[in-house]
């Protein structure tokens, strides 16, 4: 016999939702860096090949100058009346020429270290190159992936513990506290309760038509062929038919699902032509799911919609805000 119904929160999910985002994030702000870095790299250090180049060709032609005045000098020399040689004074151009070879010998050094550093550097690039894929795609497709796992966990979590907490009092051994909650549509505000001996936890979620702008860019999401499950055109089409909806939905005759179901009846349409599906995709168990915290919204459910709907033009969205609260019981 069950003497109690204990069942945690989705606290913990939401976290660790957060922290991959956080994850991909920084990760990628950290690849862009890395790779901003190795393109200042590579143009620093082709820029210091080509001036050292550009310095050695300069020193030979200074060299081949100063040996040119040299011989001049040397052979400037005259015989006086007398037959005595006179040799000339070329201290002048044999330092010029030993300035000229000192400096020709530095800029040949220095080019050989630019080109030896370029060599490591493009070796460094070649590893990075090969790990890097792996760092995009762990950040990308994989931690994706397991924002969805966590996304789908959270939202069969809730239908469970919402299905748990209509479960009359005395039945099957289990104690709840009793609620005297009437039928909802799933745009009324819900709060589900968790009774333990210890912690009251209570789940708020709202929905709310959230203006588009305030909420943050997906991230993973580049362009249309990103969309996998449903593609960009589909998504469109019920985007705008959504927008169709709304008046309707919010003047309460189209707050739910039967009221939709008829439409379709009426107008010949199938469940996925029709406007129930968006109905259901937009206030059902698929709805758009966003927290908000430290004055910012963060995306739980429905990135691709969000997207999409940025660069459609789309004003507002139907958004379920969830908010969790924890109580201590006295």
């Amino acid at each position: 016999m069950v003497d109690s119904l204990e069942l945690g929160n989705t606290q913990v999910l939401i976290e660790l939702h957060h922290v991959l985002s956080r994850f991909r994030e920084e990760v990628g702000n950290d690849l862009r860096m890395v790779e901003t870095e190795i393109d200042f790299s590579r143009e620093w250090l082709n820029n210091r090949i080509d001036h050292w180049q550009r310095e050695v060709n300069r020193a030979n032609r200074e060299l081949t100058r100063a040996k040119l005045n040299l011989d001049r000098c040397e052979t400037s020399g005259y015989y006086d009346k007398n037959g005595h040689y006179h040799y000339p004074d070329c201290s002048y151009e044999l330092e010029a020429l030993r300035q000229a070879q000192y400096y020709l010998k530095s800029c040949q050094e220095n080019l050989k270290n630019a080109k030896t550093w370029q060599s490591h550097v493009n070796k460094a690039i070649e590893d990075y190159n090969r790990i890097s894929p792996r760092l995009k795609n762990l950040i990308g497709e994989h931690t994706e992936k397991a924002q969805s796992r966590l996304v789908n966990l959270k939202s069969k979590y809730e239908v469970v513990k919402e299905a748990a907490l209509r479960i009359p009092v005395g039945d099957f051994g289990l104690q709840s506290t009793p609620t005297n909650r009437s039928p909802r549509s799933s745009l009324d505000n819900s709060e589900f309760v968790d009774q333990s001996h210890t912690r009251t936890n209570r789940w708020k979620t709202n929905f709310k038509y959230i203006n588009i702008n305030d909420l943050p860019d997906p991230e993973g999401i580049n362009s249309e062929s990103n969309f996998k499950k449903i593609s960009a055109e589909e998504m469109k089409k019920g985007l705008l038919l959504l927008q169709e909806m709304i008046p309707t939905i919010k003047s309460g005759e189209g707050s739910n699902g039967d009221y939709w179901s008829n439409r379709d009846s009426i107008e010949g349409h199938d469940y996925q032509d029709g406007f129930r599906c968006i109905y259901d995709s937009f206030y059902g168990l698929d709805a758009i799911r966003v927290t908000f915290n430290n004055g910012r919204y963060m995306i739980i459910n429905g990135r691709h919609r969000i997207w999409l709907a940025k660069r459609m033009g789309v004003d507002y969205l139907p958004v379920k805000l969830v908010e969790i609260i924890s109580e201590d019981k006295n």
